[in-house]
């Protein structure tokens, strides 16, 4: 008997297969899941590529899936949630009265941050949010509503203030600093053409946008105001999703656990980031445990032995 987690996000699709001595006996990957970015039949198909390549990987044949925790992207609604459960009931493999818990994949980012105790998980990616779970199952979100929205502290987030920075000092509305300089440098922008080249082509694109945050923290690290100001203004809007979730629940374990690689980035942006949070609570901040992927999996094995 085999027990399975599945990360699904807009990307890619990874699932981990335990068995019934609780190890790890693979890992697959296959394309996009998240059901508000391709169709169920997409979603299905690559739920199905992942977990069907570690068995094959292990020559493993006719295996008896009997437990299933799947986060994935764009599950909101317990309405979406049961229909997803029904769909993949129909994979091959997965037997009729398997357990399939469904939920929104920043619930597996939980499951690795903090390895499946109460806290809360702060995710500081390209986008960000923060979400908890309390010692009575209650949970909550705080921020997470897309690039549209904003996405405050996230790479987008920086890499957006970072081309409204360079803007104001391309036509003399701030001086300019070693921040801005690297950034024209970089981009080659010369004139007043590059800049707008640049300001339309990184409008829609969420991850070239957040590939600018490095220049944002490499200045702030060297003293640049500028710089500095961004992220001070990105920590305090995380602190606030922090504090937000940490009033909605009544967590007795102070546990957060902070994902992401601009988070998880020594230097100015982490310590302003740890030091608003603790004024909220003496949370036990950390990066993950495991990869999200992986806590699914044991909870899906933990769920299939209470």
């Amino acid at each position: 008997m085999y027990y399975v987690g599945i990360d699904g996000g807009g990307t890619n699709t990874r699932a981990c297969i335990l068995n019934e001595q609780k190890e790890i006996i693979g890992i697959g990957k296959a394309g996009p899941s998240s059901i508000d970015t391709v169709d169920i039949e997409v979603t299905l198909t690559n739920f199905n590529e992942a977990i069907m390549q570690v068995f094959r990987e292990n020559k493993i044949e006719n295996p008896q899936i009997v437990s299933l925790f799947i986060g994935v992207g764009g599950v909101l609604t317990d309405s979406s949630k049961e229909y997803l459960r029904n769909e993949v009931k129909k994979l091959p493999y997965i037997k009729q009265d398997a357990l399939i818990g469904v939920e929104n994949d920043v619930y597996a980012a939980h499951l690795g941050g903090l390895g499946n105790r109460p806290g809360v998980c702060l995710i500081v990616g390209t986008g960000s949010v923060a979400f908890g779970i309390d010692e009575d199952n209650n949970t909550h979100r705080a921020g997470g509503y897309g690039y549209q929205e904003g996405d405050a502290g996230s790479s987008f987030d920086l890499g957006k203030k970072t081309i409204q920075h360079i803007s104001r000092v391309f036509d003399g509305r701030r001086k300019t600093t070693p921040f801005a300089q690297d950034v024209f440098n970089s981009l080659g922008i010369k004139g007043i053409d590059q800049l707008i080249d640049i300001i339309m082509s990184y409008h829609l694109d969420r991850t070239k946008t957040a590939q600018l945050a490095p220049f944002v923290t490499k200045h702030a690290d060297l003293g640049d105001i500028y710089a500095r100001k961004i992220c001070d203004e990105a920590t305090t809007e995380l602190a606030l999703c922090v504090e937000a979730v940490n009033k909605a629940l009544n967590l007795r374990n102070k546990e957060l656990a902070i994902i992401g690689s601009l988070g998880n980035t020594p230097g100015y942006f982490r310590t302003q980031l740890e030091t608003k949070i603790k004024l909220i609570a003496d949370f036990n901040i950390h990066g993950p445990i495991t990869e999200p992927v992986i806590g699914a999996a044991y909870k899906a094995y933990d769920d299939a032995h209470k």
